[in-house]
């Protein structure tokens, strides 16, 4: 979380999650202008009541070779202060209930991945998506 001021950034790679069954964690929560975000080779094995990432307030994101499985919410972009930025390649999002949630009228948001269209919501015309279903 950045308050202002110096960048707050993180850099995460080979993070696995196996949290514990009936749990609700948020793995990765980013936000606030100048929080970055970096989160390379990542799977996350849901409970169906968690969230993999929530990225919100200005926060950027950038989100490659990784695996989301059987969360509640795959990657969440609520509409919550300054629009977020979300880059990602490689992201697949499976057996989730929403797989994207992009709330934020002008979130800019990059997806490259596998997801499917029907569990996508979108409120923002700064998208860019290529995907297999």
């Amino acid at each position: 979380e950045n308050a202002g001021g110096l960048c707050a950034c993180m850099m995460s790679v080979h993070y696995n999650a196996l949290p514990v069954a009936a749990t609700t964690p948020t793995h990765y929560e980013v936000k606030g202008a100048g929080s970055e975000s970096e989160i390379h080779a990542c799977v996350i094995e849901g409970t169906g009541l968690d969230t993999g990432f929530v990225l919100q307030d200005g926060a950027d994101a950038d989100i490659s070779s990784t695996i989301i499985k059987n969360a509640l919410t795959g990657i969440s972009l609520p509409n919550i202060g300054t629009a977020s930025n979300l880059n990602s390649i490689s992201v697949t999002i499976s057996g989730s209930t929403t797989h994207l949630n992009i709330a934020h009228p002008t979130a800019i948001v990059t997806f490259s991945g596998n997801i499917t269209q029907s569990k996508v919501t979108n409120a923002s015309s700064n998208y860019s998506f290529l995907y297999l279903e």
